[in-house]
């Protein structure tokens, strides 16, 4: 077996027989670096503020905890917070105190790149930004009829932030210590509980609604209905609620026990309920 650096290779086969004959044929073999590197990164990084400018600039390199590659010298490779290899310094100000996570790329001299996410927490040791620089983000996950609901997994994303808490048994959430100037996503996550609240009762509603005779006359009842997360309420999916009523199932195949929508929105219309969930 021989290797061959990386470059054009011209290799020339000769085969010859037992009566002297023979036949060659040449064949071109590019070797080429297509493995990425191995990125490995510093576990989280913390940095302060500067004085007077109320800002600091960290440099992608900074979190560099001896990464390397199969082709490429460790000194030459490139560091960067995006897959562009010229966005190598982020500058973080008053709004980005706290832990944040960033996203890190490493780049050979072939081009490969790969990718691997951290920390970095930047803090305010100078009192320069006053009390003012932080916020908290705080709300409530209830049902349509107003019953608070707990051990509700939400998360935050936002701001390079990734966060998340627990309801309490009140069905309240905070999160604390955000920066302003940032655009925040609150996301709810439920998947237990797969019979709570639900009676063979809601599998006759169902099958009422089903059969035109009594349809559901919210647009959440429309929702929970879809049990099967097809954007439409069928015998399928009464199907699939009766096997975790009867016990045949323990939880939903295709759906998860809970959805939710935010209070504020706006329902184009009762049969479009269902449009605001992706499948």
């Amino acid at each position: 077996m021989r290797s061959f650096p990386i470059g054009d290779h011209k290799f020339i086969w000769e085969v010859r027989d037992l009566c002297g004959n023979t036949a060659t044929t040449t064949y071109l073999i590019k070797v080429r670096d297509c493995k990425g590197p191995n990125a490995v990164v510093m576990k989280g990084l913390a940095t302060t503020l500067m004085p007077v400018m109320n800002m600091v600039s960290v440099k992608a390199k900074f979190f560099d905890n001896f990464s390397s590659d199969n082709c490429t010298p460790a000194q030459q490779l490139k560091f960067s917070y995006s897959a562009n290899v010229n966005d190598t310094i982020r500058i973080f100000n008053c709004d980005s105190i706290g832990t944040r996570t960033v996203y890190i790329w490493v780049t050979d001299l072939a081009g490969n790149q790969t990718q691997t996410a951290t920390t970095i927490d930047i803090q305010d040791n100078h009192k320069t930004c006053g009390p003012t620089a932080l916020l908290d983000i705080s709300g409530s996950i209830y049902t349509e009829n107003g019953k608070f609901v707990s051990d509700t997994k939400v998360k935050i994303d936002g701001g390079e932030t990734e966060r998340e808490v627990m309801t309490d048994q009140s069905g309240k959430y905070t999160f604390s210590n955000l920066a302003k100037l940032n655009d925040y996503e609150i996301k709810p996550e439920k998947n237990t509980g797969h019979l709570d609240g639900i009676t063979t009762l809601d599998l006759v509603i169902m099958q009422r609604h089903i059969l035109g005779l009594k349809t559901l006359d919210s647009p959440y009842k429309l929702i929970a209905a879809d049990i099967n997360n097809s954007k439409s309420v069928t015998a399928a999916d009464l199907v699939e609620l009766r096997k975790v009523v009867l016990g045949v199932e323990s939880e939903f195949k295709y759906n998860t026990s809970w959805r939710f929508v935010d209070a504020g929105h706006k329902f184009a219309g009762y049969k479009r309920a269902l449009d605001i969930f992706p499948q």
